[in-house]
């Protein structure tokens, strides 16, 4: 659609504000940067203007109705919806796509839109893909849970119904199974909640909670799994403090370092839990005198299925301190350690206060 020449001379009438000296330096400013930058009337969807770095990119943009100047099929904004939005995205008929980043601005008495134009379809690709893993995933997840489940049942019913599963020598036999069949079921879900974060499927949903009785919830069934081994010393200067947190995830966080604390502790030594408080966040300290992590493999903690070389034959996926790391980003907060071999290790987790 070319335009008229009524709409031309109202494009003309703009343009000539654009001049004044009210905004030449904003289109000085404008037209040095590395970024497809257009300024369109709403109204009638002209570009009445485009920096140096879009007219480089696309010619004659100042001469079509923007979406035609774009390359778009159809108009990509409707009815001024535009006016509400601050970014939005389309997709060409080519299979690019390319994000629009949309601020208000008035020049005599006039709302013009300015949109930052940029590419994000590498962005896309990557996002589909993440997406296409995470369903691959879950649902090679839900069948290997199925037949596992199938097998613990099993197993029960001939323990129920068959004594002879109950004797000494098939009793460890059968315990085997259930352990692995349980770790086996750990990992899947381990593997499922980075792959799950991967593809941003997991939500923020913070609430107001107590983190002092949240964290001693959490510790109760711990405790009581260790209590002839050890003990957990939970040690706060607050008797209640409530936060904006998401449940689940400082949940997960939490069991995941208390898990990793009692796993490499050494027998009969204490785990220490610490709550403090800063101005601006609360501080979660999981202090064991287990076997610690060497030096020179700490800067690989984080990463998926990474394990320590001295951890032996202890059980584990490599993938919960991922997690952690994971779910204390969505916090917006962030986690440290200190760690010596034989001597122990102290992870601090330090999430920000949101009332």
């Amino acid at each position: 659609m070319i335009l008229t020449k009524e709409m031309i001379e109202d494009n003309e009438k703009i343009f000539f504000e654009l001049q004044n000296k009210e905004t030449r330096n904003m289109l000085s400013f404008l037209n040095m940067m590395e970024e497809f930058v257009i300024i369109i009337d709403p109204d009638n969807q002209e570009i009445v203007f485009a920096n140096d770095y879009a007219k480089n990119e696309i010619l004659f943009l100042e001469t079509y109705p923007c979406w035609e100047a774009l390359g778009y099929d159809r108009p990509c904004c409707k009815n001024n919806t535009c006016l509400s939005e601050k970014t939005f995205e389309i997709k060409k008929s080519d299979g690019t796509w390319k994000q629009h980043r949309v601020t208000k601005i008035i020049l005599s008495n006039k709302v013009l839109l300015m949109e930052s134009i940029i590419d994000i379809t590498e962005k896309k690709v990557k996002e589909k893909k993440k997406k296409l893993k995470y369903n691959l995933l879950s649902m090679v997840s839900h069948e290997l849970r199925t037949l596992l489940n199938i097998i613990l049942s099993t197993l029960q019913l001939l323990e129920g119904y068959d004594e002879n599963w109950k004797n000494s020598s098939n009793y460890k036999h059968t315990q085997r199974i259930k352990k692995a069949t349980g770790q086996i079921n750990k990992l899947l879900r381990d593997i499922l909640l980075v792959e799950k974060v991967e593809a941003d499927r997991v939500r923020f949903n913070p609430k107001s909670i107590d983190v002092i009785k949240l964290t001693k919830a959490i510790l109760e069934p711990i405790r009581e799994s260790i209590s002839l081994f050890s003990n957990i010393i939970f040690i706060t200067e607050k008797e209640t403090f409530v936060t904006n947190v998401d449940e689940f995830l400082l949940s997960t966080i939490l069991t995941n370092l208390l898990t990793n604390a009692v796993k490499y502790s050494k027998a009969n030594k204490d785990i220490i839990v610490k709550i403090e408080f800063e101005e601006e966040n609360v501080l979660f300290k999981i202090i064991d005198q287990g076997i610690g992590i060497p030096k020179a493999e700490q800067k690989n903690l984080f990463q998926s299925f990474y394990r320590a070389s001295n951890v032996g034959d202890i059980s584990g996926t490599g993938l919960g301190l991922t997690i952690v790391q994971d779910f204390v980003d969505i916090h917006q907060g962030s986690i440290s350690f200190k760690s010596e071999v034989d001597k122990g290790t102290t992870f601090i987790v330090k999430i920000p206060i949101i009332r």
